[in-house]
């Protein structure tokens, strides 16, 4: 039915689907996401230390020289205030400049990441998604006990190819762990920064964009902000409905959907013992 150019979000509310499928996609804050995780301080004071000691011993290997440079160009987009110094540029540069006494003070130095951490969150919006439409518990936690939908997304990549940063506008899967690293002196460990989560959330299968707020548009409905961003609507392909969503609602999504210009796909959801199934829906 699916296949790997195919991504999903679940949500509660038809005029949510409608926004998506116009193009419209809300962004969120860290501090408005559900997982606690999220608000964790992303700075282990012995893995930086450690960190720093090894790169002033073995200096930088290609592959972190080149994550350094889109660190250097995460700063910039996001965070500029919060970096002190520009990156070097060639590794032995970088190598020579760690070794300075301005590293020298641990403390300081992980004191000044927190502060770049912290800077970079908040000025980041987060599109979380999932590669598994099908979850029970999603079903319940994100689309109002299946009273909601799921939006389905193909090719989103393509939207979202990437940057510099190695961070931004990119579709990146999750990596679950039980183990915390958080941001070092590792130049790649800023990945922590959105792409990691506990172990125990590994069910959901998320799969992330991060953006720029700047490239977002902040709107508000009565008092609540939200920030979206635009991109071409066929690359939100369709919908599937969900088992216990009111008749009214389904009448106007489907209504919505056969008044579009392009076709959008439609399913109905349905469970058969304790799984989730699907079939094209009638309109």
């Amino acid at each position: 039915m699916f296949n790997e150019t195919n991504l999903f979000k679940f949500v509660r509310s038809a005029s949510a689907v409608e926004s998506m499928l116009e193009g419209k996609l809300r962004f969120s804050k860290t501090d408005e996401l559900n997982d606690p995780c999220e608000l964790v301080d992303e700075i282990n004071e012995s893995m930086v230390a450690n960190s720093l000691i090894e790169f002033r011993e073995k200096g930088y290997s290609d592959a972190e020289y080149q994550w350094l440079c889109r660190q250097d160009a995460l700063l910039q987009s996001v965070s500029s205030q919060n970096q002190a110094i520009r990156v070097p540029n060639s590794k032995e540069s970088a190598h020579r400049q760690i070794l300075s006494s301005f590293y020298d003070d641990l403390a300081r130095m992980a004191s000044l990441q927190r502060d770049a951490v912290k800077n970079i969150k908040e000025k980041a919006g987060i599109l979380s998604l999932t590669s598994n439409w099908s979850s029970l518990p999603m079903w319940a936690h994100y689309a109002d006990n299946a009273k909601g939908y799921v939006v389905i997304f193909n090719e989103l990549d393509k939207a979202f190819s990437g940057d510099e940063t190695g961070v931004l506008d990119e579709v990146v899967d999750v990596e679950y762990s039980d183990s915390f690293e958080g941001v070092t002196f590792k130049p790649s460990s800023q990945r922590n920064l959105f792409f990691w989560k506990f172990l125990d959330w590994s069910y959901e299968r998320e799969v992330r964009v991060v953006s720029s707020l700047n490239k977002c548009q902040k709107t508000f409905v009565g008092s609540n902000s939200m920030w979206l961003r635009r991109i071409a609507p066929k690359y939100v392909s369709g919908v599937i409905i969900g088992w216990n969503a009111d008749k009214d609602s389904r009448s106007r999504l489907k209504k919505f959907c056969s008044n579009s210009k392009r076709e959008i796909q439609l399913f109905e959801a349905g469970v058969s013992g304790v799984s989730v199934t699907i079939s094209e829906a009638l309109t």
